[in-house]
């Protein structure tokens, strides 16, 4: 009588391929490796080759080793990218101020919801590209510095339908200040001191952030941006609250002296004005974030990277300020 086979045991640690048969056939087809990885990449978005490499990882360390090789590259290079955001808050001043000022007030209504869908959406992609802890300071500061200026239009913006309206929909909606907490949450303290110090000319990130705070606070705006000062400071959050109204209390006297009703807030929205449109005097907090990533690599021994990126293909000297000063430092 022959001996019976010993049927196989099945596989119940819970990491089986999705879809791979238990019993797979003793002879396969042979195709390209190439052309399958590409084929099923495509299938599905990746999804079944992605489970096949984590289960493969798991189960070989050299495999492994070189994902995590890889990554680290990765964030390194992340680190060094300065991203700006500028642009997007310049985007948003027209939409809310300019575009469509010649509509009938109606009209402005219907609009109100794109627009503040749109302003939504550029919030999410600055917390995406500035909300991570290995995106480099400069990105980091300016996507606050963008939000902030962001904040300060949607503020100042409410003389018509259009603007009104968008200021009504965001003091019902957390993501403005808390898209700002998260990318001062992954500021390191270093960072936060460079943010708070950050200066244009007119006056340090801090003190904008105040000036903010205040602004959202008459409007009725935005919650949480003291929360997003205290990050930025360092100060505990969640202090006594009867201390806390009696040192506003005191505040809001102290400012209602100094205040001369229309002519400051005039100057407030003058200021807001020029933030976008006087391009000659306005410092882009790119340029600002640039320099001090640059001071941070160079604090943390970076000094031949960026002497590398001060030089164009050809191995020819870039004529920018920023390459030619570092140049300087280093001959």
């Amino acid at each position: 009588m022959d001996r019976m086979r010993k049927r196989q045991r099945a596989n119940t640690n819970g990491d089986a391929v999705p879809g791979l048969p238990s019993h797979t056939p003793q002879i396969i087809p042979h195709y390209d490796i190439t052309e399958c990885i590409d084929a099923l990449d495509a299938a599905d978005d990746g999804a079944l080759t992605r489970q096949i490499l984590i289960n493969t990882a798991t189960d070989d360390p050299g495999l492994a080793t070189q994902i995590c090789y890889y990554y680290s590259k990765l964030i390194e290079v992340e680190k060094r990218k300065v991203i700006s955001f500028d642009h997007l808050s310049k985007e948003i001043w027209y939409k809310i101020n300019k575009q469509y000022r010649s509509m009938s007030s109606s009209a402005q209504y219907n609009m109100s919801f794109e627009v503040f869908h749109d302003i939504g959406d550029i919030i999410q992609s600055i917390a995406e590209e500035a909300g991570v802890e290995h995106a480099s300071f400069g990105t980091k500061a300016s996507g606050l510095e963008t939000l902030r200026k962001i904040g300060k239009t949607i503020c100042m913006s409410s003389n018509d339908t259009l603007g009104h309206e968008v200021q009504n929909q965001f003091s019902m909606d957390p993501r403005f200040a808390d898209t700002m907490k998260v990318i001062a949450g992954v500021l390191n303290d270093e960072e936060c001191e460079m943010m708070c110090n950050l200066n244009d000319g007119r006056s340090t990130f801090l003190q904008k952030m105040e000036e903010l705070r205040d602004l959202a606070e008459d409007y009725c705006c935005f919650d949480g941006l003291q929360e997003v000062i205290d990050i930025l400071t360092g100060e505990a959050i969640g202090e006594d609250e009867d201390n806390d109204e009696e040192e506003e209390e005191e505040e809001e006297e102290e400012e209602a002296s100094d205040l001369e009703g229309d002519d400051e807030e005039e100057d407030v929205k003058e200021e807001e004005e020029d933030e976008h449109e006087d391009t000659e005097y306005d410092v882009d907090v790119y340029t600002r974030a640039q320099e001090a990533t640059g001071r941070l690599q160079l604090a943390n021994g970076d000094a031949e990277v960026l002497v590398l990126e001060c030089f164009d293909s050809d191995g020819a000297p870039k004529r920018d300020a920023r390459s030619q000063a570092i140049l300087h430092t280093f001959p």
